[in-house]
């Protein structure tokens, strides 16, 4: 038809320029088009596709009707997640062996949001399953919104809640979580947000963390809007750090440089609480548009208050006690982290389980280049960090980062 349209109303002796110009203005609309849907929508190609289906999240889909034995209620979060059309995404083929948890993502107010934990049943399984047992019903299914009130959910008080589930219980941890906890204007935490808080400490700490070190103040962790029955509503931070295994070694020097603040802003800040990742993969880092990284998995982080601690500085290092061939191996002490006498446990924990090659694994850094001796210094380095055999670790990450910024300004100049 379009050549029809052409022999119509163009010269004969310019129909074929006219021909080739119409077929670059409608490659440059075709890639214009694709530009502006992946900004939209964050659609990158790391090797595997995305599936999405439109679905209505119901309210027993997450957990509405099992309250109070959930993460929480808050209205507005539930009328928009129940009256909007949320997009369920996963990933049917990946390039990596990280575990990658389906998601549901929309808009909130014209930001991307992540609802967590809706569809990990298992989560809420085994606290079910020991209500049930309760009242006689082992391994079936019974009201636990009312066996709640009369079981271990329902402490004397909140203190006795955060000292049965929380490794370093302090007062200055109680006294925040009181705060987020009551009811507006009243000091005291009520019956409801009670037994939200003990199924949170139990089900899964997140979300607390999430709520104790908001990303408002600076935390690197992503923005929380709140809760709806067993759902956690957070902003979309992005794509898993394992997608970008495949970038050039330059552009994932980047993301390390990123992935090495958090630690140490973990480790070593102002509010003078040590944050420590007792597990810790790259598909607990996300990494938005603008190659912001945050750690969006916080379930295995040990809170310590460092002002409790009669250390002012760590006397012990966390000692390696993993094979070089285990990649799932991560040592840690709870005791001495609590204590304030280990405080090396974050740069160990991504040196080892996201920066280095361990085993069969690839790290982050795989495969640095090779030019003069910055191979084998930058592995010098990186194994001292995973190991602390000769220097510490804070000396070690310094190292590394050291390293790792005169490459990026060296590709800068370039």
């Amino acid at each position: 038809m379009w050549r029809i349209i052409l022999a119509f109303f163009v010269p004969k002796r310019w129909r074929t320029t006219s021909y080739l110009l119409l077929l670059l203005l409608g490659t440059v609309f075709i890639f214009v088009w694709i530009a502006k849907l992946r900004s939209r929508y964050n659609i990158i190609d790391f090797g595997f596709r995305y599936e999405e289906t439109d679905v209505w999240l119901t309210i027993d889909e997450i957990g509405l009707n099992e309250c109070p034995v959930c993460f929480g209620h808050n209205k507005s979060i539930c009328r928009g997640i129940l009256e909007r059309n949320v997009k369920l995404q996963h990933k049917n083929v990946t390039v990596t062996s990280e575990h990658w948890k389906p998601r549901a993502h929309s808009l909130w107010n014209d930001e991307r949001i992540s609802i967590k934990h809706f569809g990990n049943a298992s989560e809420f399984y085994k606290i079910d399953n020991e209500l049930c047992s309760l009242i006689g019903k082992i391994n079936s299914p019974c009201r636990v919104r009312e066996v709640a009130w009369n079981s271990f959910l329902n402490p004397s008080s909140v203190e006795s809640a955060i000292q049965d589930t929380m490794e370093c219980p302090s007062l200055r941890l109680m006294t925040k979580l009181k705060q987020i906890y009551s009811t507006e204007g009243v000091q005291q935490v009520n019956h409801n947000n009670m037994l939200y808080l003990t199924s949170t400490l139990y089900l899964n700490q997140e979300p607390v963390i999430f709520q104790l070190f908001p990303a408002e103040n600076g935390w690197p962790f992503p923005k929380l809007y709140g809760f709806c029955g067993r759902a956690v509503v957070v902003e979309d931070a992005g794509l898993p750090l394992d997608l970008f295994l495949s970038e050039p070694w330059i552009e994932r020097a980047k993301l390390a440089l990123e992935v090495i603040k958090i630690a140490k802003r973990l480790t070593s800040n102002q509010e003078h609480w040590g944050l420590y990742l007792k597990e810790v993969s790259m598909g607990n880092f996300a990494v938005s548009t603008n190659r912001t990284v945050k750690l969006v998995d916080a379930e295995q982080v040990l809170v310590v208050d460092l002002t409790e601690s009669n250390v002012t500085a760590e006397k012990k290092k966390t000692n390696n006690q993993c094979a070089n061939t285990e990649v799932k191996c991560l040592s840690f002490f709870p005791i001495e982290l609590c204590q304030g006498t280990i405080r090396d446990q974050n740069y160990y924990a991504v040196c080892r389980s996201v920066l280095a090659d361990i085993g069969s694994r690839r790290g982050l850094l795989h495969s640095p280049p090779e030019e003069n001796d910055f191979k084998v210094m930058f592995h010098d380095a990186l194994t001292e960090c995973v190991e602390a055999k000769k220097i510490r670790r804070t000396e070690a990450i310094e190292l590394v980062m050291g390293l790792l910024q005169s490459k990026i300004n060296q590709a800068n100049v370039k």
